[in-house]
């Protein structure tokens, strides 16, 4: 299984290419609103480029669909995989939203980029059906507002159950209990980067197959220096800390990956890239 870790901000970057973590998602709204080159992608194996059609619609800045087509094709050497561009809807304008995202979907295709759709958890099932029959690889997103893993795990059981052997993106799904029980392709997420934003390392537990968080007071974190020094990359003692969190983290979530992996394997599901 590979676990695609996205960043928001240039030193969780930096500390994804300095933890030699091989798979990476860049969001292009991100990389457009910073004005990010994209000379750093080449540090990872693979990167999943996404639109960032969330974070663009929260902040009213809707994407151009032509100018996310462009810089996908401009930048193809440095993607593995493209994620469509979505139209971010409600329960209430669901239907609307799956069918543009879907009319995007063939408007990106009938323009030279071969994107991957992504099925939402407001959506009707025929629109699963219909991407699982057409299409290799899916990604299953918008389950933010769901809460738990436990109601995750409701929704994603019915996916799993109307097409078991696809192969599947999980976006935002890093949560090992859904790993560990739904045979993702890949999955995604950020919450490897809570070191730096609140002070906390994340630790593996119950065979490498549990995360459990633990906080770090500035100035105590022994934990922190007994394992890796960042003062290489960092000057000012609470900057050195913070990125030395986020390596941590970091290098966690790749030992994560490896667990998991091991653990599909045993059971007889192995993805062949």
């Amino acid at each position: 299984m590979r676990i695609y870790l996205g960043f928001g901000g240039e030193q969780a970057r930096d500390a994804l290419i300095h933890a030699g973590v091989k798979h990476s998602l860049v969001s292009y709204f991100y990389m457009k609103e910073h004005k990010l080159t994209t000379d750093f992608l080449d540090a990872f194996k693979g990167v999943m480029l996404d639109s960032g059609a969330f974070s663009a619609d929260s902040l009213n800045k809707p994407i151009k669909i032509d100018d996310y087509i462009q810089f996908a094709k401009d930048n193809a050497k440095h993607f593995c995989t493209v994620v469509n561009l979505d139209v971010i809807g409600d329960v209430r304008s669901n239907v609307k939203s799956a069918e543009m995202s879907k009319a995007n979907l063939h408007y990106m295709e009938k323009c030279g980029v071969k994107a991957i759709p992504v099925f939402h958890q407001t959506e009707d099932f025929k629109y699963l059906d219909y991407y699982c029959e057409n299409y290799e690889y899916v990604g299953l997103g918008g389950v933010g507002n769901l809460g738990s893993s436990k109601w995750i795990g409701t929704w994603l059981t019915r996916v799993f159950a109307r097409h078991p052997k696809h192969k599947f993106h999980g976006f935002a799904i890093t949560a090992p209990v859904l790993m560990l029980k739904f045979p993702f392709y890949s999955v995604d997420s950020t919450s490897w980067a809570i070191g730096s934003r609140y002070g906390q390392v994340l630790k593996l537990k119950d065979f490498g197959l549990k995360l459990t968080y633990i906080r770090v007071r500035e100035g105590k974190d022994r934990f922190i220096k007994s394992f890796l020094n960042a003062g290489e990359l960092l000057d000012t003692p609470q900057k050195k800390l913070a990125l030395s969190r986020d390596l941590h983290n970091a290098r966690i979530f790749a030992q994560l990956e490896e667990n998991i992996t091991n653990v599909w394997a045993r059971r007889g599901v192995i993805w062949k890239d």
